[in-house]
């Protein structure tokens, strides 16, 4: 990858977790439109954290590749997690610190709420014949605007 594409280190080792190690696809998601729709995420999340608008993430998860789009949001979910938890070794190394505005700004059991909802969320985005992308996408960033709400009962983790 270093040969073909000439971005840090981070962001090559984050392309290659992001696609289990597949060089062939971590070099498609290096490209110009994939990789910059992932840091137009970064910055929105990070932007969204302070703001408290999840709905502002719409226009960027709202696209034909939403399913895609919601795998980094899931992977960076993840990494949060695991800086609660003060494991180093995360899938976006090249965004730590997003990763610690995550990890500092969201209690554990709302990261966990949100995560699993953004899979459950990717899922009937691939499975569900004629869903309507928008409408769906739009009820979950208002869900997890409301999960972050204090008093809010969240829903009963199976894991």
């Amino acid at each position: 990858l270093e040969r073909e594409v000439n971005l840090p280190q981070e962001s090559l080792l984050t392309a290659l977790r992001l696609c289990a190690s597949a060089p062939a696809a971590a070099l498609e998601l290096l490209q110009e439109p994939q990789w910059t729709a992932r840091q137009q995420l970064c910055q929105a999340l990070a932007a969204t954290l302070a703001s408290g608008d999840w709905l502002a993430l719409l226009p960027i998860l709202n696209h034909e590749q939403a399913a895609v789009r919601l795998h980094w949001l899931a992977s960076l979910l993840v990494d949060a997690q695991k800086r609660q938890q003060g494991i180093a070794l995360v899938s976006n190394p090249d965004a730590w610190p997003l990763l610690e505005q995550l990890a500092h700004s969201l209690p554990a059991a709302r990261l966990q709420a949100i995560a699993h909802d953004v899979c459950t969320c990717r899922e009937q985005l691939l499975n569900v014949v004629g869903v309507n992308r928008e409408l769906l996408l739009t009820e979950r960033l208002l869900r997890w605007e409301h999960y972050l709400q204090p008093g809010t009962v969240l829903p009963v983790s199976h894991l």
